[in-house]
């Protein structure tokens, strides 16, 4: 079902082949990687649209010379689908482990930091899902949302971008799991520990399904 890749595209025809493997038919952004337009060299900068304003790739030729100029490129989220990044790369594996174990299909890219999971976003409570950072989920696992909106986009692994490859793949995609739906803005107050310590587990899994209900999660969730 998964294929593993461990792969950063290298060639325009690849990066457009892997754009539509994970992302059908998103529009291709022009970020400014390390190019001139980051004299810095700074790693969040790298990440936005190069000079400023959001602009499409449309050609082969495009593509090729703006990743030999050291730029980076990234993918706007299309339609019906979601993703969801995972700033930490403890949880972010575990919930890798978990969505094969239980043969969610899915898409990932390790990035530096962590990891990011593609779903499908076609059911009602998926595509009500706003784009947002640092949101708690029924699992415990903190989460941001990019979704199809004019500032949902991710960068896209080519061989610019140090750290970030395709990790899997699936020919399909399923609906983003119930307990990946984002619960809150995570809080200083509390924090899931991920993973849970040995000889605290069922103490603390009580406490946090407690949490959840609290919250407004129904109870047959939190216990699932």
């Amino acid at each position: 079902m998964f294929r593993s890749l461990n792969t950063a595209f290298e060639t325009k025809k690849e990066i457009t082949a892997g754009v539509n493997g994970i992302l059908p038919g998103g529009k291709i952004l022009k970020l400014k990687g390390y190019s001139i337009h980051n004299k810095s060299k700074n790693y969040n900068e790298a990440k936005t649209p190069a000079g400023g304003e959001w602009t499409y790739l449309k050609s082969e030729s495009e593509i090729t010379s703006w990743l030999a100029l050291r730029g980076w490129i990234g993918v706007v989220i299309p339609e019906n689908h979601i993703v969801i990044d995972v700033d930490d790369s403890t949880s972010g594996g575990l919930l890798k482990t978990l969505l094969v174990k239980e043969s969610i299909r899915h898409h990932c890219i390790q990035t530096p930091r962590g990891f990011q999971f593609v779903f499908k976003s076609s059911e009602e409570a998926t595509k009500a899902i706003k784009m947002g950072s640092k949101l708690f989920t029924q699992l415990g696992v903190v989460i941001d949302t990019r979704v199809g909106t004019t500032k949902g986009y991710i960068v896209f692994p080519t061989e610019n971008t140090e750290g970030r490859y395709i990790l899997s793949q699936s020919e399909e995609l399923d609906e983003l799991p119930f307990y990946l739906r984002p619960v809150r803005k995570k809080k200083e107050d509390y924090e899931f520990p991920i993973p849970v310590e040995n000889g605290s587990r069922d103490d603390t899994l009580f406490h946090f399904a407690a949490r959840l209900n609290r919250w407004g999660i129904p109870m047959d969730d939190a216990e699932k």
